[in-house]
């Protein structure tokens, strides 16, 4: 079975008329649990859940309106790079491809499916001998690295499901009921009546989350974002793909921020993926404070090469920073699964730490999906892991986690392409990881996997002591 590929929603997007794309808007936005309203005359609609309220302005053109305000967030029905006036947009920006996302991951697959047929006249999952699926790492604008908006965060499960990688799967500040030297190896597939009578004991709970696990996904990610807005921190996002259990490839993605206007991403990526993937970035961008600059590659018939694109850097907007706004939105699809519950807590420097496990995922981008988070009492996820099944490709299994490390205590220096660009170098070459996207992982000797470890990876995550 074949879910609906990126192309098929661009190409529906793009034949909509502007009513047609605003009742798309209503009707999905309604379908994530908003109560949503036509603005008359104005273009916008308003969406409102969880106390929340947001403004959202539909745009089917080529240009952003010059009516739009920064408070506002663009709705586009086409990719934000095929969108003038994308970049001077203050605000957050959903593309045609964000939407894409939202179809598979952010509602329920039946609202998913009625979406489809109701105005791509095609169903949400189709025969894969009749419709083939694509999938892409999408662009960023450069105002905005987001990452696909809420794409449903997959990662591996620490309580449940089987470890499938190696290098990073020891439970990173494990409560002391798991032990000194623990790993993710030692799955518990249902959470002890013992567990889960303590931590019911021993709150308080962050907004979103309470005894029974996670209760309101956005309220949760929300209290996140805002948490780590203003912090220093390092965020390590990866993607690792398994064939038959074995692995196959991997992408990463170490983010460090300095400040809200400082930070620099690197990419580091081996193998070929079956199925690409949708949380790790495509660029690599460096902010010195004022100018946000990003490194994009040019592939022509004969080499390829880099281009730097440098753009105003945004800082904090609507009270969060842009590492700390795309995190809230991996977050608010991540934690959104059909049951949680949370079998342990500890405590550590005065702080409260909870162990969330995340059962089944309900969306059909996921199958046999399990996971884990790890959530402090002031809301702040400092891990969170999950596995699945990849649909439509038999013996193809994902691996996804988040990790934030070195708060407080993350700094900044320009990156090698940076430098050269600003020395005017001619060509600026690219940084080569030690293993290469197309180079596939050589997993047959004796020592298993050649994968790299990155060197920007510490090995404690945010605010969790190591074991004593």
């Amino acid at each position: 079975m074949a879910l609906v590929s990126v192309g098929t929603v661009r190409r529906g997007l793009r034949d909509l008329s502007a009513d047609r794309f605003v009742a798309f808007v209503v009707t999905l936005w309604t379908a994530r649990g908003a109560e949503t309203t036509v603005v008359s005359g104005e273009g916008v609609v308003d969406a409102r859940r969880g106390g929340q309220h947001r403004q959202l302005r539909p745009v089917v053109g080529r240009r952003v309106p010059t009516a739009a305000r920064d408070d506002e967030i663009l709705v586009l029905a086409r990719p934000a790079s095929a969108v003038r006036g994308v970049d001077d947009h203050g605000g957050r920006v959903v593309d045609a491809d964000d939407l894409h996302a939202m179809l598979l991951y952010a509602v329920p697959r039946s609202e998913a499916d009625d979406l489809c047929r109701r105005f791509f006249d095609r169903p949400l999952v189709a025969d894969s001998t009749q419709t083939p699926v694509t999938a892409r790492v999408p662009e960023y604008s450069a105002p905005l690295v987001v990452g696909l908006l809420g794409v449903a965060l997959l990662v591996v499960g620490v309580f449940g499901g089987p470890t499938l990688y190696g290098d990073d799967a020891a439970v990173f500040g494990a409560p002391d009921s798991v032990g000194a030297g623990a790993s993710a190896e030692t799955p518990t597939d249902e959470p002890t009546s013992a567990a889960t009578e303590t931590s019911a004991e021993r709150g308080p709970y962050p907004p979103g989350l309470g005894p029974d696990g996670v209760i309101d996904a956005n309220t949760l990610a929300d209290t996140h974002a805002k948490a780590m807005t203003g912090q220093s921190y390092r965020w390590t996002i990866t993607h690792r793909e398994f064939v038959d259990g074995r692995p196959n490839a991997y992408r990463r993605e170490t983010v460090s921020v300095a400040s809200s206007t400082e930070y620099r991403t690197e990419l580091e990526a081996a193998g070929d993926l079956r199925r690409a993937d949708l949380v790790v970035a495509s660029v690599e961008v460096y902010a010195d404070g004022e100018i946000r600059y990003e490194r994009r590659p040019i592939a022509d018939e004969f080499e390829e090469s880099y281009t730097v694109d440098p753009a105003p850097v945004q800082g904090v907007r609507n009270g969060e920073d842009e590492y700390a706004d795309r995190a809230e939105r991996y977050l608010e699809w991540y934690l959104s699964v059909s049951e949680s519950a949370v079998v342990d807590s500890f405590e550590r420097d005065g702080t409260r730490y909870y162990w969330v496990r995340l059962g089944r995922d309900p969306y059909p981008g996921v199958e046999n999906s399990s996971g884990s988070a790890l959530v402090d009492e002031n809301g702040v996820v400092h891990e969170l892991r999950r596995q699945y099944d990849v649909p439509g490709e038999p013996g193809v299994s994902a691996v996804v986690s988040l990790r934030y490390t070195d708060v407080g205590s993350t700094t900044v220096e320009p990156p090698a392409w940076y430098e050269a660009e600003s020395a005017g170098t001619a060509a600026i070459e690219p940084t080569t990881p030690t293993e290469t996207a197309g180079t596939p992982l050589d997993c047959n000797g004796a020592g298993g996997c050649n994968e790299t470890t990155p060197t920007t990876t510490p090995s404690t995550p945010l605010g969790t002591p190591t074991s004593a």
